[in-house]
């Protein structure tokens, strides 16, 4: 495998669109900012046979725990940290039941963990891809596109 960059990711996919009975994410979504999640989000639509199932976790951003982590993180993690990063990146349900029926997933359950005395609370994500066609459409798009500053290569 070339995953060295989206570019061999795109040459792997190929070969195995529609492969996947299963696919998860548990527990390393949340060090991920949204666009690289969105990426493999849209690799587990590609991925995945018609009826296959994704099961992920997010770092709840919208809960107690999520908040009590935030104010407990706010000194761990200035600008000026030299340190490693170890924050998490923050999810709610909204961003997620939007995005995840564009990708073709339906039979969306999305439930809060419980809540209170955790490290982190967890947003439990399950869904079925009912329509493959959407992620797809979208493999194209991971080939690279220039810099990050928002202007495409010609």
């Amino acid at each position: 495998m070339a995953w060295t960059d989206n570019e061999g990711l795109v040459r792997d996919y190929e070969a195995k669109l529609g492969q996947a009975d299963l696919m998860f994410g548990i527990d390393v979504l949340y060090f991920m900012d949204f666009q690289s999640v969105f990426v493999y989000l849209v690799s587990a639509a590609a991925m995945l046979k018609l009826g296959g199932r994704f099961y992920a976790t997010f770092a709840d951003g919208t809960s107690q725990s999520g908040w009590d982590r935030m104010v407990r993180d706010l000194g761990r993690h200035s600008a000026f940290d030299m340190g490693p990063c170890t924050r998490f990146h923050w999810m709610d349900k909204a961003l997620l039941e939007f995005v995840l029926p564009k990708l073709g997933f339906g039979n969306l359950s999305l439930e809060r963990g419980p809540d209170g005395g955790l490290d982190i609370a967890r947003l439990y994500v399950s869904a079925e891809l009912l329509d493959p066609a959407p992620g797809r459409a979208l493999l194209g798009a991971l080939a690279p596109a220039g810099d990050s500053t928002n202007r495409r290569s010609n």
